[in-house]
């Protein structure tokens, strides 16, 4: 019910965290705190909190290589590797 309102109303939603606080919720009315995997719980807070970091930092250093190997490079090779048609070729297959 949750995800359908959210998502008609064009909010930002996540399913997973969505599943994750359904499953919990429901968890805590049938059995109370006992009934929840509280080592789990906090595993997946973790990687909620984890992944986007990681992957910000994994993007930085692709940048970084790609602007300290083409960008910042003056020779016809590097130049020619930024033409768009080049690009555009390579991004078709």
């Amino acid at each position: 019910m949750w995800l359908a309102t959210a998502t008609y109303l064009s909010m930002p939603v996540s399913t997973t965290q969505s599943l994750v606080g359904g499953t919990l919720g429901y968890s805590l009315v049938l059995r109370g705190t006992h009934g929840i995997r509280w080592v789990t719980f906090i595993h997946i807070v973790i990687s909620w909190v984890a992944s986007p970091l990681i992957s910000g930092a994994i993007s930085v250093c692709l940048y970084s290589i790609v602007d300290f190997t083409i960008l910042r490079r003056t020779s016809e090779w590097a130049q020619e590797s930024m033409n768009p048609r080049s690009s555009s070729i390579s991004t078709e297959t």
